[in-house]
């Protein structure tokens, strides 16, 4: 659940920073992919620790 939340979020906040600089649609893309790929790796490790908590 944290993992697609944190994707989802990523790729929102990648787009809106995109725009925000200017880019173009493939500046966009890119910026949002990568966003949401760090953002739903972090999900991942959130939800191992609070798996391991729990």
């Amino acid at each position: 659940m944290l993992i697609i939340a944190g994707t989802l979020v990523g790729i929102i906040l990648g787009i809106r920073q995109a725009r925000a600089r200017g880019g173009n649609r493939r500046d966009q893309a890119l910026q949002a992919t990568v966003q949401g790929i760090i953002l739903g790796i972090c999900g991942l490790l959130l939800t191992i620790i609070l798996n391991r908590m729990g």
